[in-house]
């Protein structure tokens, strides 16, 4: 068997193997990239009814909680709580020992080739294999940066060829027949990327400014940019999408009350994304982009989630962003664990004016400098110019929609023009020495003569 990559939809295999299992087929040898070496591992060791048990009674909490936070490495989780979880099913066993041939794939990244685990600690070649990069840190051994197998060879079957079978199973995910179902055209699948574009001829694309230089030269004639068009489709809403997007505010103003409700002193941030994540998941969410930060005046800028353990007295923000049938909508808002500082309150007030100013002058025909600038010149007012800039803020808005952060943003050396029915949102998140780094925003929809707030979540400083 060859068990391909696919993340939480490689435990489909499990299903496989049982069939396979079923039809009187024996697996003499297994070989997986990722999550189908995680699999084959446990498969190979003989636990997979005790694996598969634990798997089917996983809830979204349990799931996030197997998550440890690394945000000074390269990648968000170390893995290391799920690699310790499966070491009551693994344990200290040998690849060699297995009953049966196994090879985990794990990808160097640094010399770019394939890595074939044949022997050694079955535990280390499952984490090698998945660590999928930019989320699960990469493993350094023998002077290798290990990522996840499914780079270079997403179904591994070659190194299954030495051993006498009578079949071959090859176990993949069909990601582009599912993204193509129901569309009603001609679709051919051509695996060389730079044949599709030599065979299409396109005239224009999407992202070229991001495409290798190789796939452009395949092109029989050098196609335009339709990268700014495309972004501006994206940025004026149907009636259909406004209607998405308003459903997503409304399970944003949702997760922002369940942030509300179990926030507590003592938490760790995690622990808090853990919650809403998961509140957010069961309640038809596909996605959720979240940032936080907790603390007082060394606080400079919100970031994922830490071990640090909230504290009484403690700002915590939190900029959240749940995806609906593909649509992104976002709330900002501060929090105060216990009763807040004269400072705090005097900072969330100027934040507020802040938001409320751009608010007020938005509507189609005004610039994104202008909606910046508004909300700048409230904290000029107040002695804190300097507290605009970049090196303490990064946007004072931008729109939303299939992405959590849509062109054009709110700066104020952006002259673009708002449109009607455009979805952005207007937030003065910045750092101010009275009380750190505090954020306040609603999602907002452009009418004919200004805006309409989509989220309906007070507009205070929230009080724990």
């Amino acid at each position: 068997m060859a068990l391909g990559s696919g993340g939480a939809r490689g435990f489909a295999h499990i299903g496989v193997i049982e069939v396979l299992g079923e039809r009187g087929l024996e697996v003499v040898a297994v070989a997986g990239s990722s999550m189908g070496a995680l699999v084959g591992g446990v498969m190979a060791a003989g636990r997979l009814t005790e694996f598969t048990a634990w798997v089917v009674g996983l809830k979204q909490r349990d799931v996030l909680r197997l998550f440890d936070p690394k945000w000074s490495s390269p990648g968000m989780i170390t893995a290391d709580r799920l690699i310790d979880h499966l070491d009551g099913f693994l344990g200290d066993t040998l690849i060699e020992d297995l009953p049966i041939p196994y090879t985990a794939v794990a990808t160097d990244i640094t010399a770019r080739r394939e890595v074939w685990f044949q022997k050694g600690s079955l535990r280390s070649a499952i984490r090698a294999s998945i660590a999928i990069p930019g989320l699960i840190t990469p493993v350094l051994t023998d002077g290798r940066v290990l990522a996840d197998g499914g780079l270079l060879n997403p179904v591994p079957i070659e190194p299954t060829a030495a051993v006498s079978a009578d079949l071959t199973v090859a176990v993949s995910h069909p990601w582009d027949d599912e993204a193509l179902a129901g569309i009603d055209a001609t679709v051919t699948l051509e695996p060389d990327f730079a044949a599709a574009f030599a065979r299409a001829n396109p005239s224009a694309i999407a992202g070229m400014e991001f495409a290798e230089q190789r796939f452009m030269d395949a092109c029989p004639r050098h196609p335009a940019s339709a990268t700014a068009d495309v972004e501006e489709l994206r940025r004026v809403k149907t009636a259909e999408e406004i209607a998405t997007l308003r459903r997503a505010a409304e399970l944003a103003d949702r997760g922002y009350q369940h942030f509300a409700e179990v926030i507590e002193p003592g938490m760790r941030e995690f622990e808090l994304v853990a919650e809403v994540e998961a509140f957010l998941k069961d309640n038809g969410a596909e996605h959720n982009f979240m940032l936080i930060a907790s603390g007082g005046t060394e606080v400079v800028g919100m970031k994922p989630p830490t071990e640090r353990v909230l504290q009484l007295g403690d700002a915590v923000t939190t900029e959240l962003t749940p995806q609906v049938d593909g649509y992104y909508a976002q709330i900002c808002r501060t929090l105060i664990l216990g009763e807040p500082s004269p400072k705090q309150r005097e900072a969330f007030a100027i934040f507020q004016e802040a938001q409320q100013a751009a608010l007020a002058m938005l509507k189609p025909g005004v610039t994104a400098a202008g909606a910046a600038r508004a909300q700048n010149d409230v904290f000029r007012k107040y002695g804190y110019g300097e507290y605009t800039g970049s090196k303490y803020t990064r946007v004072r808005g931008h729109c939303l929609g299939l992405f959590p952060d849509e062109t054009p943003h709110i700066l104020e050396d952006v002259d673009y023009i708002f449109k009607k029915d455009m979805v952005i949102i207007a937030h003065p998140n910045t750092y101010l020495p009275l009380a750190g780094y505090m954020v306040y925003g609603d999602s907002l929809l452009l009418t004919d003569t200004g805006v309409e707030v989509l989220n309906t979540t007070a507009k205070e400083l929230f009080v724990k």
